[in-house]
């Protein structure tokens, strides 16, 4: 999947950090594309489900990638499941 350029959440943003949520939107090249929610953030996790491109979800948190890439990652809730994507698909 490639991410659409989109104000994501990087170390110059305004984003939570452990503090009250916000709504994103899920942002995907494709109008099909599924992102994958992953257990921790970085590549290196495993994926617990996806979410469908336009979908807006609550974020609750970000951090560093801790899988030796630079990304930020992204804290949400899908459906009841907890996890973290990478900021580059969140869109305001």
């Amino acid at each position: 999947m490639n991410a659409q350029q989109g104000p994501g959440c990087n170390s110059y943003d305004n984003c939570p950090r452990g503090g009250e949520a916000y709504y994103g939107r899920i942002c995907t090249n494709s109008s099909g594309g599924r992102l994958n929610v992953r257990t921790g953030p970085g590549t290196n996790y495993r994926s617990v489900t996806q979410v469908p491109n336009g979908t807006t979800v609550p974020v609750f948190d970000r951090a560093s990638g801790q899988d030796g890439q630079s990304y930020t990652w992204q804290r949400i809730n899908y459906n009841g499941v907890q996890g973290w994507v990478r900021s580059d698909y969140v869109c305001d």
